[in-house]
């Protein structure tokens, strides 16, 4: 079993570090079926690899409705020219994941979040919100962004989740959101067959040299000054 101290601002804890058989049979002993990692690794604890956007439907939403939402954050990172990878979340909901260049500390990414997020639910406010109470929500998905914040975490692509179906949290293309794919499609019983037959739907996500942050800036500023000028 590997447990690291990591050292995040001024405190310092030991965590559990994943990706060895016997890390992974010890969380198993622990009853533990979701792996949920940090967005950051050990050696880089206090900067983000990726920043997230987490969809979280009211129970009982069709999830064609979730998916049009995720088309709706697609092309908002589009219009900014900036990569999103998908994956159901294993359960109801559905994580869209950006690159982020190395060295970019977690506020950097968890404010591109917040304006995507911020954005999409601007233009969609019928289906999509950022309200976080579950009154305010209503029957309106939650377009998350909070995750980004350090010591926050998400499934990992390929965990399995407690959901009732036996899910299993996969990356999926945008195609297939755009074909109506489900999160039932994807159970412990399939995901082996699943991976042979689709490859790898993320690699574009690791070879990435992530997003530009500063053409990002400059954009969303000359968005503002377009508005204000309108």
């Amino acid at each position: 079993m590997h447990i690291e101290n990591v050292t995040t601002g001024t405190e310092t804890r030991p965590h559990l570090v994943g990706g060895s058989l016997i890390t992974l049979l010890y969380t198993a002993q622990l009853a533990s079926i979701s792996q949920d990692p940090w967005f950051s690794r050990v050696g880089s604890a206090n900067m983000i690899d990726h920043a997230a956007i987490d969809l979280d439907p009211p129970d009982g939403l069709p999830y064609e409705h979730v998916l049009d939402v995720a088309l709706w954050v697609r092309d908002e990172l589009a219009t900014l020219k900036v990569p999103g990878f998908a994956k159901t979340s294993g359960a109801g909901g559905l994580h869209i994941y950006v690159p982020m260049p190395p060295a970019t500390p977690y506020a950097a990414g968890f404010v591109f979040a917040q304006i995507v997020a911020t954005m999409v639910a601007n233009k969609h406010p019928k289906l999509a919100t950022i309200e976080r109470s579950l009154k305010a929500r209503g029957r309106r998905i939650y377009v998350d962004y909070m995750q980004n914040a350090l010591g926050k975490t998400l499934a990992s692509a390929y965990s399995a989740r407690a959901s009732d179906f036996a899910g299993v949290s996969t990356p999926i293309t945008w195609d297939d959101v755009e074909a109506g794919v489900s999160p039932k499609d994807f159970t412990i019983g399939n995901f082996a067959e699943r991976i042979k037959s689709a490859g790898d739907p993320w690699a574009g996500l690791r070879k990435s040299k992530g997003v530009d942050l500063s053409a990002l800036k400059r954009a969303t500023e000359a968005r503002k000054h377009g508005a204000k000028k309108g």
